[in-house]
C-alpha cells in the first residue's frame, strides 16, 4: 500500500481547487450578499480562514455563475520597479499578473496609469463575463503600510470609487475586523460607502467537525475520534477571579490549529491504519506537542538555520509574549525593532498565526496570536535552549529574567570553563552574557579576598590555641608544686581543651567530629594536637573535583553507602565517580539526549535514568551494562522513580502523561493520562499503593497505582 497522501493543508491558506469544509453556509451567504449588493467588506478575527474561504469556496461560485473574477489584489507588493501612488501601483500589478503573458506590458507600461483607466483597458477575452469581480485581501494593508502618508491613502480611494462607480464591476474587501474603525476616514469615498458587511468567525464545534471527518474522509481514512480531538482544539486558559487560570472548554476552533494538528497527527500514523481513533489520539494527536513542532518549524524557517538569530526570535517570545506568570504579554511596534526583535523578523511572524498584530490608539501592538500557544511555546523554548545553548548561556539568561541575584553567578571551576567558552565563541557572547561574566569574576575574586582573610584568621586562632595550652601547662606545673596535682590535672586538661575549642570555633572551623584532635594530656602532645588541627583544617578547606563530563550537569548524588556520586549530564550520559578520590568508575553511555535526572537503588546496584530521548534506562551499576530502555514516551522524560519494593518504575513526561513499567521486563504498565500539560515530576507513596505527579498544567495529581 502507497503512502497515503494528506489531505490537510497545514497552515496554509487553501488555494482555488482544494475543497473547503466546515463553511458551506458561510459560502453560500456570501456569494449571495456579494451579488445582491455589489460592493461588501469582509471581515473576521485574525486566522478566522478569510482567503481560504473566498480562494477555494467563494471564486469557484462566481465563476460558476458567469462572473469574471480577477487575480486578488494585494495593497503592499514590495516591487521597486512600482512608481506613483503605492496602493494603486500594487493593485494594478496584481490584477496584471492574470493577463497572458504575451498580451502583458510590463510595469514600465502601466506607469501613470489611474486604477479606473486600467479596469477599462485591461486584456480580456472575447467570450469573457460582462461583470467583473475585484477581490481584495489583507485589505488592512492599505491602513498598515505607511500609517502616515494620509494623502496617498485618500487618493487611492479616490481612484477606487471611480471605478467602483461602473455598475459592472463587483468588489469583495477582505479586512481584520480591527481595523474596521480606521477605514472611517475613508468609507465616503467608496460608493455605498463600504455599509454592506459580512463577518465570520472562528470555526464553531459543527464546522470544525465536519473540516476534520470530512478530509480524513476525503483521504481514506474515517475519524470517530473527532469529539476527543475538538473537545482538546477548542480548550483554552481562562482567568479565575483570584488570579489564577483554569483550563475551560470554549465554542470555537481555530482553523489554523486545527491544521496544523490534523496534518501532523495523519503523518504520524501508520499508512495501514485507516480509522483514527482515541488511541490514535493518545500517541499521534496531541496538540500542544503538534503547536510545539509547529512554532520549533516557523522559528527554524524564519531565522534561516541561524541559531542566533532562532535564539532571538525564541527569546521574544518566550521573555516578552509570554510573562513571568505565564499569560500573553505584549509588545509595542516601533521603529526598526520592537521589542528587541528586528521588524523584517516580526513581519515574517506575523504571516505563520502564531502572533497578531492590535491597533490601539493609532499604535500597533503584537502578542501570542491565542492562550492555547502558551505551553507550547514555553516547553519547546525550554527544549531549544537544551539542546542548543552551553551552560553559560543558559545560565546567564536565568540570571538576568530573575533580576541578576549574585546567588546565579558562576565561581572556582564554573567560571574557568565558562570563560574558556566566551573565549572560543566570541561571536555568539550577548551583552548579558558579558554582563553575567564580569559581574561572576568580581564575585569570584571578593570570594578568593574573604577565603584568604578566613586562613589569616585560622592561623591567628591556631597561635592563640598554641599560647593557651602552653600558658594552662605552666600553671598546671605550679598547682602541682603546690602539692594539688591530681587534681589540678583534670582541670588543666579541661581548661585547655576550652581554650582551643573557644579559638577553633570561633574560626568557624569546628565540628564535633574534628575536635577529637583537641584531646591533649601531656605538654609534650600539644604540637601533635597543632598538627592534627592543621591537616583538618586543610582538608576543610580542599575539595574533590568530579571534572569529565562535557556539557551541563542536571543532577549528581551519593550512593546509598556514600563511597560512590552519580552524576547526569547534558552531553548524553550519567557517570559514577569515587567520592573519595574523584576519580571516574563508570559512564552509563547509550542515551541519545540529555540526561534530566538519575537515582540509585537501594541497594546501589542499579541506577534509573530519565533523558530527552523519550526514554528512561535502568543500568547495572556495578559493570556499566544497560539492563533496560523504557520506551514509549512521545516527548521528553523529566524524572523517573523506583517503587518502595524497586519492583515497578514510574516516570514523568513531556507527552502529559506519567507511566509506571515493570522494572524486570521494562513492560508498560500503567498510563496515567489526564495532565492538560507536561507532567515534571511523579513520586511513589511510601506503600506503592498511590502515585503523585506535578505538571505545567497548573495541577498536582494523586493516581491508584
Amino acid at each position: 500500500m502507497g503512502k497515503l497522501p494528506n489531505p490537510y493543508v497545514g497552515p496554509r491558506p487553501f488555494e482555488p481547487g482544494e475543497t473547503l469544509y466546515g463553511r458551506g453556509r458561510e459560502a453560500r451567504e456570501l456569494f449571495h450578499k456579494l451579488k445582491a449588493r455589489r460592493i461588501v467588506l469582509l471581515h473576521s478575527p485574525s486566522g478566522a480562514g478569510k482567503s481560504s474561504l473566498v480562494e477555494a469556496a467563494l471564486r469557484e461560485r462566481l465563476v460558476d455563475d458567469r462572473f469574471d473574477v480577477w487575480p486578488t489584489a494585494r495593497l503592499n507588493l514590495n516591487r521597486g520597479e512600482l512608481t506613483g501612488n503605492r496602493f494603486v501601483a500594487s493593485t494594478i500589478a496584481s490584477l496584471e499578473d492574470g493577463v497572458p503573458e504575451d498580451e502583458r506590458r510590463g510595469l514600465a507600461g502601466l506607469a501613470g496609469l489611474g486604477l479606473a483607466e486600467y479596469v477599462k483597458g485591461r486584456p480580456r477575452g472575447e467570450d469573457a463575463p460582462e461583470s467583473v469581480v475585484l477581490v481584495f485581501d489583507q485589505f488592512e494593508e492599505v491602513l498598515t503600510a505607511d500609517p502616515v502618508d494620509v494623502e496617498a491613502k485618500k487618493e487611492f480611494f479616490r481612484q477606487l470609487g471611480e471605478t467602483l462607480r461602473d455598475p459592472r464591476i463587483w468588489a469583495l474587501f477582505a479586512v481584520r475586523e480591527d481595523y474596521l474603525a480606521a477605514l472611517a476616514p475613508y468609507r465616503d469615498l467608496v460608493p455605498t460607502k463600504l455599509a454592506n458587511t459580512y463577518r465570520i468567525d472562528l470555526l464553531g464545534r459543527d464546522a470544525a467537525r465536519e473540516a476534520i471527518v470530512e478530509t480524513a474522509r476525503d483521504g481514506g481514512r474515517e475519524f470517530p475520534a473527532a469529539e476527543r480531538l475538538l473537545d482538546d482544539l477548542a480548550t483554552m486558559q481562562v482567568q479565575q477571579p483570584d488570579g489564577s487560570f483554569a483550563a475551560k472548554r470554549g465554542h470555537h476552533v481555530e482553523p489554523v490549529q486545527l491544521q496544523v494538528t490534523c496534518r501532523r497527527l495523519w503523518d504520524a500514523m501508520p499508512d495501514s491504519d485507516l480509522s483514527i481513533d482515541v488511541e490514535d489520539l493518545e500517541k499521534f494527536g496531541d496538540v500542544d506537542l503538534a503547536l510545539a513542532h509547529y512554532y520549533r518549524d516557523c522559528a527554524w524557517r524564519i531565522a534561516e538555520g541561524d541559531v542566533q538569530r532562532e535564539r532571538a526570535i525564541r527569546e521574544w517570545f518566550g521573555d516578552r509574549l509570554v510573562t513571568s506568570a505565564g499569560v500573553r504579554g505584549q509588545v509595542l511596534r516601533e521603529a526598526g525593532s520592537s521589542g528587541g526583535l528586528d521588524n523584517v523578523l516580526v513581519e515574517r511572524l506575523l504571516a505563520t498565526h502564531l502572533v497578531r498584530a492590535e491597533k490601539r490608539a493609532g499604535a500597533t501592538w503584537y502578542e501570542l496570536a491565542h492562550d492555547r500557544l502558551l505551553g507550547p511555546v514555553r516547553e519547546d523554548n525550554g527544549l531549544w535552549r537544551e539542546e542548543h545553548l552551553s551552560e553559560v548561556q543558559k545560565q546567564a539568561s536565568l540570571w538576568e529574567r530573575q533580576g541578576r541575584p549574585s546567588g546565579l553567578l558562576f565561581l572556582k571551576q564554573k567560571l574557568t570553563s565558562a570563560e574558556r567558552w566566551a573565549a572560543d565563541n566570541e561571536d555568539l557572547v550577548t551583552d548579558v552574557e558579558r554582563d553575567f561574566l564580569a559581574a561572576s569574576r568580581a564575585a569570584h575574586q571578593a570570594a578568593v579576598r574573604e577565603r584568604r582573610l578566613l586562613q589569616v584568621t585560622i592561623l591567628v586562632a591556631l597561635i592563640a590555641i598554641v599560647a593557651g595550652v602552653f600558658a594552662v601547662f605552666q600553671w598546671q606545673a605550679a598547682v602541682r608544686s603546690a602539692g594539688e596535682a591530681a587534681a589540678s590535672e583534670t582541670k588543666a586538661r579541661e581548661l585547655a581543651r576550652a581554650a582551643m575549642a573557644s579559638s577553633f570555633l570561633a574560626s568557624g572551623q569546628g565540628t564535633s567530629g574534628n575536635l577529637a584532635a583537641l584531646e591533649v594530656r601531656e605538654p609534650d602532645e600539644v604540637p601533635t594536637a597543632v598538627s592534627m588541627l592543621q591537616e583538618t583544617l586543610a582538608t576543610r578547606l580542599d575539595e574533590i573535583v568530579l571534572g569529565g563530563h562535557e556539557d551541563y550537569l542536571q543532577e549528581a548524588l551519593f550512593s546509598p553507602e556514600g563511597r560512590r556520586v552519580l552524576t547526569a549530564s547534558g552531553d548524553h550520559t550519567a557517570r559514577i565517580w569515587n567520592a573519595e578520590t574523584g576519580e571516574q568508575i563508570l559512564a552509563l553511555d547509550g542515551h541519545s539526549g540529555i540526561v534530566v535526572h538519575a537515582a540509585w537503588s537501594g541497594d546501589g546496584r542499579r541506577v534509573l535514568t530519565a533523558s530527552g530521548d523519550n526514554t528512561a534506562r535502568i543500568w547495572n551499576a556495578e559493570t556499566g551494562e544497560q539492563i533496560l530502555a523504557l520506551d514509549g514516551h512521545s516527548n521528553y522524560v523529566y524524572h523517573a522513580a523506583w517503587s518502595g519494593d524497586e519492583q515497578r518504575v514510574l516516570t514523568a513526561s513531556g507527552d502529559h502523561t506519567a507511566r509506571i513499567w515493570n522494572a524486570e521486563t521494562g513492560e508498560q504498565i500503567h498510563s496515567l493520562e489526564r495532565h492538560s500539560n507536561a507532567v515534571r515530576h511523579a513520586v511513589w507513596s511510601g506503600d506503592g499503593r498511590r502515585v503523585l505527579t506535578a505538571s505545567r498544567d497548573h495541577t498536582a495529581r494523586i493516581w491508584n497505582a
